[in-house]
């Protein structure tokens, strides 16, 4: 049984370099799964500076490491 989503088969996932130096942000949310990656988002929309960790892919780190939402 294929248990590799639709989503994850049918597009390519941008890779992002790691963080290389010292980043100064307001908050770090650990994990970016749905939870981790709308917490982000709600805290950079109320002005935090937000960086996002997970695991494997970290789709989020802003503002100071590209890409950002």
């Amino acid at each position: 049984m294929d248990t590799v989503s639709y989503w994850s088969a049918t597009h390519a996932f941008p890779d992002f370099p790691a963080i290389d130096r010292d980043i100064e942000v307001d908050v770090v949310v650990v994990g970016a799964g749905l939870t981790g990656i709308t917490t982000a988002y709600l805290l950079k929309q109320a002005g935090a500076q937000v960086a996002c960790s997970n695991g494997t892919r970290s789709p989020l780190v802003t503002p100071a490491v590209p890409p950002h939402i």
